[in-house]
């Protein structure tokens, strides 16, 4: 069965982690701009990875960096969870969206049909919401 969180806007954006985040802010009441959202994280840095087949260039080193800066400055908690448990992972991400709660997940890039890239240029870095 297909669950869509009511009241949830999905909003375009610059960087997936900066769009995420603000798309999670806003659903909760706090508008608040992806720059500002970088500048309060702390997110300028600089990072070449040369991976075989899609050598990338990132403004950010480090998951979860910008995200826990971020909470620290504002005095608020992101709650980050990961498991290799895949069944765990993916029902818990169901009973969080069926009580209409966004969830900000990391994810594999090749496994996005809608970004058409290399099945093997796999960078775990990058974010979406469920909603």
């Amino acid at each position: 069965m297909k669950k869509i969180i009511e009241n949830f806007q999905p909003l375009g954006g610059k960087h997936c982690i900066t769009i995420s985040l603000r798309q999670i802010f806003n659903f909760y009441g706090y508008s608040l701009s992806e720059e500002l959202l970088f500048g309060i994280g702390e997110g300028l840095d600089f990072t070449y990875i040369n991976l075989p087949h899609s050598p990338m260039v990132s403004g950010r080193s480090k998951v979860l960096e910008l995200e826990n800066v971020l909470s620290n400055h504002l005095g608020i908690e992101i709650k980050c969870k990961k498991s290799k448990d895949n069944d765990k992972i993916f029902e818990a991400t169901k009973r969080m969206i069926d009580k209409n709660q966004p969830v900000f997940v990391y994810v594999d890039m090749p496994y996005l049909p809608y970004l058409s890239m290399d099945i093997n240029s796999h960078f775990g870095g990058h974010a979406i919401v469920l909603f």
